[in-house]
């Protein structure tokens, strides 16, 4: 069994984050489960903890939920049900308040009001190889400093014209647009040779090569939308 678990270990490339595991019989069903114990891979606090909670609020960041799952209201409401009365919860929880309070203040150009937004020494590296982009990487990098909304201005800059969705496998064409490459076969399948943005004439025979570059800064950026594409 031992052999069999480092050998998973090996196909899937998850060893270096794996810390510990362990056998251990469910309480649901009473089968022998193995549990993993994994390392963070990721500069920033988690989420959960008070370094992380605060950031959060600095950033007015929220938690997303998964269908069905309880909201962050509900949730508080159910954890305030189950304490006793008078008793209150020691981890601090993000404002509304604050976060309305400080995009207010950010509007009125208070850049301390929101916490910049830190690119990793890879994303920097990465960016400064993606020549054919730096024109738009300038721009978007200009929004640094308004934190979360970084995010969003990059979003909109790298969306594909075609499926208005941040763009898959880029092919960044000569006339500078980025356009996903399952959008750029298809239009060329209807006998289309042209930017889909400009209109720029491509030719026929119009080699397309992803981005390779640009397609890992979008992975970092935003992690897992790739998966579902």
């Amino acid at each position: 069994m031992l052999h069999w678990m480092i050998k998973l270990e090996q196909n899937l490339g998850i060893g270096e984050l794996v810390v510990k595991y362990w056998p251990e019989k469910s309480t649901s069903h009473g089968f022998l489960v193995w549990r993993y114990l994994l390392r963070r891979d990721d500069d920033e606090p988690a989420p959960w903890t008070s370094e992380g909670i605060e950031r959060s609020r600095r950033l007015c960041l929220r938690l997303q939920y998964p269908v069905g799952y309880p909201s962050d209201k509900e949730g508080k409401k159910t954890k305030g049900q189950s304490k006793k009365a008078g008793e209150t919860s020691k981890r601090p929880v993000p404002d509304d308040d604050a976060c309305e309070s400080a995009s207010k203040v950010y509007k009125a150009d208070s850049a301390e009001a929101v916490e910049a937004f830190k690119l990793t020494p890879e994303q920097q590296h990465l960016i400064r190889e993606d020549h054919q982009n730096q024109k738009l990487w300038d721009e978007v990098l200009a929004h640094l400093v308004e934190g979360p909304n970084f995010l969003k201005k990059l979003e909109q800059s790298f969306m594909c014209v075609c499926c208005q969705e941040l763009v898959y496998q880029p092919v960044t064409t000569d006339c500078l647009h980025n356009v996903c490459k399952d959008c750029l076969q298809r239009s060329f399948k209807a006998q289309v040779f042209s930017c889909p943005a400009c209109r720029h004439d491509l030719g026929q025979n119009y080699i397309m090569i992803p981005n390779e570059s640009l397609q890992t800064l979008l992975d970092l950026f935003f992690p897992g939308y790739s998966k579902g594409r």
